[in-house]
């Protein structure tokens, strides 16, 4: 059986640069003992070449890194551009929002669009309805799309989420974090019948 695990963060890079972590421990006492001399990581594929890397080699350290984060270990050009969002903490839950809109729009007759009089604002309300349609309870909309929404509404954020959740969100408006593919980590687990044939 064999688990593949996305790496996307560089504490995860950290972690299996440490060769203490958990994937490169062996529960076998016959497997650990005939691995006992060969802890160091190793570079894998033919690929490497193209860095000035050799398959077989220990891995340095700082070059997978590099590779990691999509830079040529030797220049630290970037070859890869990272994919980026905005940071969740600047964002708050969209259903809040729209259904405040919709209440008010509702109440004079209107529909929500009608209520907010801007093609533009009307067309953000539209994507968070969808986006509340795909993904429920747990969508979130940037704080400063909440705000215009709101005030367009004639309604008040800090009235709708509370002054204290907004203040905090406000913080990280327009901050973004890093969410792209560094690499992918790939487990074999061995079944118990070969483990066993490993052993004898």
């Amino acid at each position: 059986m064999g688990y593949a695990t996305p790496i996307r963060a560089p504490e995860q890079v950290e972690y299996r640069l440490a060769e203490n972590c958990g994937c490169d421990q062996s529960v076998d006492s016959q497997v650990e003992y005939r691995l006992a001399a060969a802890n160091d990581l190793r570079w894998i594929g033919s690929g490497l070449a193209e860095f000035g890397l050799v398959a077989g080699a220990v891995v340095d350290p700082d070059a997978a890194r590099a590779l990691m984060d999509g830079r040529d270990p030797r220049t630290n050009e970037q070859l890869v551009s990272r994919k980026k969002v905005l940071d969740p903490r600047g964002k708050v839950v969209a259903r809040v929002v729209v259904d405040a809109i919709r209440e008010s729009a509702a109440a004079d007759g209107m529909t929500a669009a009608e209520y907010l009089g801007n093609d533009r604002l009307a067309a953000r309300f539209a994507r968070a309805e969808r986006g509340i349609h795909r993904d429920g309870e747990g969508h979130l909309l940037p704080v400063a799309d909440a705000e215009r929404l709101a005030a367009a509404a004639g309604l008040s954020a800090d009235t709708l989420y509370g002054a204290d959740v907004i203040a905090e969100a406000t913080k990280w408006k327009g901050h973004h974090v890093d969410v792209g593919l560094r690499g992918v980590d790939v487990t074999g687990e061995l079944v118990k019948s070969r483990s066993q044939s490993v052993s004898t």
